[in-house]
């Protein structure tokens, strides 16, 4: 009876023995589940990631201010022969290359400006819709002439008297929807046009005190708005 004691005492402790490792294997990986849970709470890198963007954003502040102060280009520069010979060569060329071989081309001296004229057959083609073609094409001399210099030097291109043709319409119909506004009380928003259209009406209209004129829209589709005096 004594030996069976002693064994029963034994196979007990060994029990125990037993479930107290169980326990500590259980509660190793207890432990190890908890200590990724302190990483969370890191704002040090959310910081970081805001200064980064911090310093992003003053990078391009910094190359728009060097943008606004980069030397612009000084208009009225003295027209001189090389930029006449250079609109006409350039205008010439591109005019012949549009399907009108015959089309004669003259630059001269304007005093503020390089004129060129063109004449000859098909001029419709030349001025395109509401002069589009022709606003393209003296845009595209312009920065011929101007290439790889500080000023600027304006270039007028016209053909049949275009120009002042589109202009007095214009100005007749800036009146006529001057008149509307003030009849209907109700603003105006005229068609597409280009900068120099556009300059057209606002000058046209800038000595009235109950009407204003504005811009809205973005390149190519802005337009003139007429509209009342607040």
């Amino acid at each position: 009876q004594v030996r069976e004691r002693k064994a029963a005492e034994s196979a007990k402790k060994t029990d125990a023995s037993k479930q107290n490792n169980k326990n500590t294997e259980i509660e190793k990986p207890l432990i190890k589940k908890e200590q990724p849970a302190a990483k969370k709470e890191q704002p040090v890198k959310k910081q970081a990631a805001v200064q980064t963007s911090d310093g992003e954003t003053e990078k391009q502040q910094e190359t728009s201010k060097q943008q606004e102060q980069a030397p612009k280009k000084e208009r009225n520069r003295e027209v001189t022969e090389k930029s006449v010979s250079d609109a006409q060569y350039f205008a010439e060329n591109v005019i012949h290359m549009m399907g009108l071989p015959e089309a004669k081309v003259e630059a001269s001296n304007g005093g503020s400006a390089v004129d060129v004229e063109v004449s000859g057959e098909r001029m419709g083609l030349l001025i395109g819709k509401r002069g589009d073609t022709l606003d393209a094409v003296q845009y595209l001399t312009s920065l011929y002439v101007n290439r790889e210099k500080n000023s600027y030097i304006k270039v007028n291109i016209d053909t049949e008297g275009y120009r002042a043709k589109r202009e007095e319409t214009l100005i007749k119909l800036a009146h006529s929807l001057e008149r509307r506004v003030l009849r209907e009380r109700k603003p105006v928003t005229l068609e597409p046009m280009s900068p120099n259209e556009r300059r057209i009406i606002h000058s046209a209209l800038q000595d009235n005190d109950r009407i204003k004129t504005y811009s809205v829209g973005e390149e190519p589709n802005r337009k003139v708005v007429v509209a009342l005096q607040d």
